[in-house]
């Protein structure tokens, strides 16, 4: 969901994660009120060619760069979702504790030699096929190969239709909060505190909550008096806002 900018509400506008650093004075047109995670993670994996920074199931931060195994996508009958995989920064697989490489991209023609497309040539995919084949030496069977994958994969993700709800800039505050109440169904549903909560800290001018809690959690993190008293336990947890730091108190 969209809000056209320049309207009765102002919200501090704030570019989305591994955008460029020059996008920050830029004007927007519009503003992301809802599906900001679901746009970073297609923004980062599908546009982006800057490693991926995310958490993993034990909520630790890792670095990986996404592939699609192109044989095993077009695969009949395969489940597509098993063909993407990540590797870590060094785009090296390993196992036995770092003895063995299972697998090794750290170049476009290891990329080619091996079938594995980058998911961040989705959208900017023509110079990696004329490299792929020209790699193949314009085998027809490879040739050949390629479009299939792109007529049938690649243009899945060119052609998809995503819904969007776009309010118009003469759009009030508490029409705003009513239709992101109405939309904003999955997850935890949020009341009428927390929409309040994020029109106060959201303000273009004001009181800005993600730097208050960055302020904090620096504080936190710095305190050697809390880090090693012996009634209190410092750890990082993850919110939608950033990391910041619960205090939990031994009885």
């Amino acid at each position: 969901m969209t809000l056209q900018a320049g309207g009765e509400v102002k919200f501090k506008p704030r570019r989305i994660e591994g955008a460029p650093e020059g996008s920050s004075g830029i004007s927007p047109e519009s503003l992301l009120l809802d599906g900001q995670q679901r746009l970073t993670s297609l923004y980062q994996t599908t546009m982006r060619k800057e490693v991926v920074e995310t958490i993993n199931t034990k909520k630790q931060k890792i670095k990986r760069f996404y592939y699609i195994d192109m044989a095993k996508a077009l695969e009949e009958g395969a489940d597509r979702t098993e063909a993407f995989l990540g590797l870590p920064e060094s785009k090296i697989e390993t196992r036995n504790f770092g003895r063995d490489i299972v697998l090794n991209l750290r170049t476009e023609d290891d990329e080619f030699a091996q079938c594995m497309f980058p998911t961040n040539r989705i959208f900017d995919w023509n110079d990696w096929q004329i490299k792929f084949v020209a790699h193949w030496s314009y085998s027809a069977e490879k040739t050949h190969f390629w479009f299939r994958f792109l007529n049938e994969v690649l243009a899945a993700f060119h052609q998809y239709q995503m819904p969007v709800i776009e309010l118009g800039r003469s759009t009030s505050r508490e029409a705003v909060c009513l239709v992101f109440e109405k939309v904003n169904t999955g997850g935890k549903k949020l009341d009428a505190f927390e929409l309040l909560t994020a029109i106060y800290a959201g303000e273009q001018e004001g009181f800005l909550l993600r730097e208050e809690w960055s302020r904090i959690a620096t504080n936190l993190k710095a305190s050697i008096a809390l880090k090693e008293h012996p009634l209190t336990r410092l750890e990082a947890t993850e919110s939608g806002l950033n990391n910041f730091y619960c205090i939990d108190f031994v009885c």
